[in-house]
């Protein structure tokens, strides 16, 4: 059976990944919201692993978005993180996940992390801490950054949902050294023209959880470490999701510098 794809076109469009999971309902409501915000197209992305779950998968994808008026992709993939990336096609793509912290039993957060190291565009996750009916009323954005390259490559991308939700960015630096009287010394007070905020916990994750517990959008790039470095070091991304009451755009390895919230 051959694969099911949405035409991508060069207009405002918006991706939303679907599993047949409990949590459809969530990422439904999150990406309705948006794409009526920003007058977006919506295509609904499913993964069949083998082509005799190719029909079935089809049938439960039209009947999650119902009369919406999505356009619908189903991809046949033995590996779901691949099917998910060749689906959304670079587009911004709304994916829920429960983002459990214990990585023995991560299947729904290693996905996300396994889509994220390959995207080219923007990830928007809802975490099971999300109120979905509320996710997009914030009055500000954040971006995390340290002096890793995947998190400075996120302010640009970060400017640009605060410019479209009309909302301040501010630049958060998680200090877990003890010199948060001064700050790290290569840390500049303004950061590509943003304020930065130096925040002191003994946790990164758990710095910037607290910020994602405020009325705030967290855009943040990440590693998205897989298999033993993962298990050696835990992800950051996946505790900060579990925690983020709104929506955590996350941009991987792979996003594009230039990847806009809408392209």
């Amino acid at each position: 059976m051959p694969n099911v794809e949405a035409n991508p076109s060069q207009t405002r469009e918006v991706a939303v990944t679907l599993d047949g999971s409990g949590r459809d309902a969530r990422a439904l409501t999150v990406v309705t919201d948006l794409a009526e915000r920003f007058a977006l197209s919506v295509v609904a992305v499913t993964v069949a692993v083998e082509d005799s779950e190719f029909d079935d998968r089809v049938i439960q994808l039209s009947e999650a978005v119902g009369d919406n008026g999505f356009a619908m992709t189903t991809i046949v993939d033995h590996h779901i993180p691949n099917g998910i990336v060749r689906g959304i096609q670079g587009r911004v793509a709304v994916m829920a996940t429960r983002a459990d912290p214990f990585v023995l039993d991560s299947y729904a957060g290693s996905v996300a992390e396994a889509v994220a190291s390959a995207t080219t565009a923007s990830l928007v996750l809802v975490g099971p801490s999300v109120d979905t009916d509320r996710a997009w009323d914030i009055d500000q954005v954040i971006a995390p950054v340290s002096s890793n390259l995947e998190s400075l490559v996120a302010i640009p991308v970060a400017a640009e949902w605060a410019r479209r939700f009309d909302v301040p960015l501010t630049c958060v630096h998680i200090d877990d050294s003890g010199t948060i009287a001064h700050g790290p010394s290569w840390w500049p007070p303004r950061l590509f023209g943003e304020e930065t905020l130096i925040v002191a916990d003994s946790s990164v994750a758990e710095g910037i959880g607290w910020q994602a517990g405020k009325r705030s959008l967290l855009v943040m790039g990440t590693s998205a470490r897989q298999g033993l470095a993962r298990i050696a070091e835990g992800s950051v991304m996946t505790e900060v999701v579990s925690r983020a009451q709104h929506p955590t755009i996350v941009l991987g390895p792979q996003a594009h510098l230039s990847a806009a919230p809408f392209a």
